[in-house]
């Protein structure tokens, strides 16, 4: 697939989600999904869960929904709307808009539980008694701090000359709220102004918790560099920040540029007075996206998002696509320092494309996002009938195994776009059109779209197809020179990949019956075994003399 066709798939993926969309609002349960049908357009874009354990997701709507027995209407084509659970109940749900499309960016919450939450809107917006308006020909944003209850405490205009998204929102222990994403022109905030230097600029912005604008930075010298995701380490003393990015890009003297006029991804370690500690870049010759960034207990930093073709992190660690031109999920694992120690690429040969992840315990990553015909991880399998189908899989971030997968599919197309980890439960939410699939539960669709919540309990198995390993022999193991593979058919030839513990291809072989050791230095290796017909499994060799 060509870079405009994989850009254009998103987009399709995004607008569905944004404008055709029907979502959870006052739900009725049926085993472990939610469902409910609106005579309009209302999606889910962006879900969390406050320190106490209450759901909270975001979308849009237009039209009118009903909320406990009130109908609440939009002002414009696509208003934004902010609801809270918990468990089953609805505790409230707060709605504001222009008369344009309005977009949610990103939601987050504080260890008091206060919310916060960022979009864009088109034309003058109304948040219950401030009013925000756009600068002439580009589009407003907007971060605003609400209550538990959901009342508004307040609320930032941040708009540049130029173009400007925000990416994402994290606020640390000491009340300090942290963006990210990218501008260009004048940006002009407080008693802080920044010129951008390229097409579009890094901006990393410090508000105060009454959100006043403390501290500023920014990154760019030729092209585009976008902050997508944001995230403070457990220490509170370092921010990270990942995107994507082409071009040049100058981190106060670390000089990162891509190889060629694709988009490369880009992981960025800041201090409390968001000076830059270390700069990385990870890529190839074709495009990569980048997702969520997340940090464990040991101030390990890992990046997630999907790519076609090649990711590089160094000279040591390269992973590879299933399909050259297809996306594929990968995993990038950094320590405290910048130094990469894991790289994993998973998925199907068709598109795997990844939209958010979340911690499901301390040593596992729970990604969501949605696969086209079928996908493969190690040893799970899933199929879906629909166009797009939904996956979530949780991946060890101690040495990127995959643990579990699960999924929902359709007869026509359901998406996977986040997931919250509350009161013990992983739940995932969507959109679907037609009908839902799951095991031997159905649930159809009365109208053109809805949504979806689906509850996992995070102790889960997995539910879904365990692909049966053929009885393929690799001796001897612990190997030495010589390592001999027996095969138990002749139905199907192997494509053999070696792989060092880090995730670095080492080398490739196709059905062979013995493999030459010898250049190779002792360690624990992996060997994935592979076919036409996407039968894909691993086996651990250990090389020791």
């Amino acid at each position: 697939m060509s870079n405009k066709k994989m850009i254009a798939t998103k987009k399709y993926g995004y607008l569905l989600l944004s404008w055709l969309c029907t979502f959870l609002l006052n739900a009725q349960v049926l085993s472990q999904i939610s469902t409910i049908e609106s005579n309009n357009n209302i999606s889910v874009e962006k879900m969390s869960n406050d320190a106490s354990g209450n759901l909270l997701y975001a979308g849009l709507f237009d039209g009118s929904f009903e909320v406990d027995g009130n109908i609440v209407q939009s002002n414009g084509e696509n208003d934004i709307y902010i609801s809270k659970r918990s468990g089953e109940t609805l505790v409230w749900t707060k709605t504001f808009g222009s008369i344009g499309q309005d977009e949610i960016l990103a939601l987050t919450h504080d260890n008091e539980n206060n919310i916060y939450v960022a979009g864009s809107y088109l034309d003058s917006i109304r948040m219950e008694t401030v009013v925000l308006t756009p600068k002439t020909g580009v589009r407003g944003h907007f971060i605003a701090k609400l209550s538990p209850l959901g009342a508004l405490i307040w609320v930032k205009d941040v708009n540049s000359s130029g173009e400007q998204v925000i990416g994402e929102i994290v606020v640390d222990n000491s009340f300090n709220v942290y963006i990210c994403g990218y501008f260009g022109g004048i940006l002009q905030m407080d008693s802080i102004e920044m010129t951008a230097n390229a097409n579009s600029d890094l901006m990393v912005l410090q508000f105060s918790e009454n959100g006043v604008l403390q501290q500023a930075y920014q990154a760019g010298i030729s092209g585009n560099i976008w902050g997508r995701s944001i995230t403070i380490n457990s220490n509170n003393n370092r921010i990270s920040v990942s995107g994507v990015f082409r071009g040049v890009v100058d981190f106060d003297g670390e000089m990162i540029q891509t190889n060629t006029n694709d988009f490369d991804v880009f992981v960025a370690q800041f201090n409390e007075q968001l000076e830059i500690q270390w700069v990385r870049k990870a890529g190839g010759v074709y495009e990569e996206n980048n997702a969520t960034i997340l940090t464990d207990d040991f101030d390990n930093v890992y990046v997630i998002g999907d790519f076609q073709g090649v990711i590089r992190m160094d000279e040591n660690i390269e992973i590879t696509t299933m399909g050259v031109q297809d996306n594929n999920l990968y995993i990038l694992k950094y320590d405290k320092d910048g130094t990469p120690l894991l790289a994993r690429s998973l998925g199907g040969s068709n598109i795997d494309i990844t939209m958010d992840a979340v911690w499901s315990n301390t040593n596992q990553i729970a990604i969501i996002g949605s696969y086209q015909d079928r996908t493969n991880m190690e040893n799970f399998d899933l199929v879906g009938d629909g166009f797009y189908n939904m996956y979530t899989v949780g991946i060890s971030s101690e040495n990127g195994h995959v643990e579990w997968l699960e999924g929902l599919g359709s007869n026509n197309l359901i998406l996977g776009n986040s997931l919250a980890n509350t009161n013990g439960q992983l739940v995932v939410g969507g959109s679907f059109l037609g009908s839902i699939v799951d095991g031997d539960e159905e649930v159809e669709n009365a109208n053109l779209f809805n949504g979806y919540l689906k509850y996992y309990d995070l102790l889960l198995t997995p539910t879904l197809t365990l692909i049966q390993q053929p009885t393929i022999q690799i001796y001897p193991n612990p190997a030495s020179n010589i390592l001999y593979i027996q095969y138990p058919d002749k139905e199907h030839r192997y494509q053999v990949d070696l792989y060092s513990i880090s995730g670095h291809l080492i080398k490739s072989y196709i059905h062979p019956n013995l493999i030459d050791l010898q250049p190779f230095q002792n360690g624990m290796y992996y060997l994935l075994f592979r076919t036409e017909t996407m039968i894909n499994f691993t086996h651990e060799l250990m090389i020791q003399r």
